[in-house]
């Protein structure tokens, strides 16, 4: 595979992979994540789920999923309590499950 231009908006092209075998053009979605740092990721069977982190000005809470058979990130109807916004915070997977644990919140640890 051979990366090329990534955009980091939650609209535009996605990102586009070219497999170096069969010369085919991938793209993986037509809409991601806007840009953070200090978030988690997490597999969890066939899906990425990404939470949380820092866009440069705020703690996120925000949850997104990459369907890694479909190569598309799904934007997931939420239930329940959200966690609060949190940066630099730990996941971990039991089983199903997502547990998060910690991170600070743009103010306080």
């Amino acid at each position: 595979m051979i990366w090329q231009q990534v955009k980091c908006k939650g609209e535009g092209p996605g990102i586009s992979l070219i497999n170096s075998f069969t010369k085919k053009l991938l793209i993986i979605s037509f809409h991601i994540p806007d840009c953070r740092a200090a978030h988690s990721s997490d597999i969890i069977q066939d899906k990425l789920y990404v939470f949380g982190g820092w866009n440069g000005s705020q703690a996120l809470n925000d949850l997104h999923i990459l369907d890694l058979k479909e190569m598309r990130w799904l934007s997931p109807d939420i239930k329940g309590d959200l966690p609060k916004s949190r940066n630099n915070h730990t996941t971990a997977v039991v089983g199903t499950k997502l547990i998060v644990h910690g991170g600070h919140d743009g103010s306080k640890w």
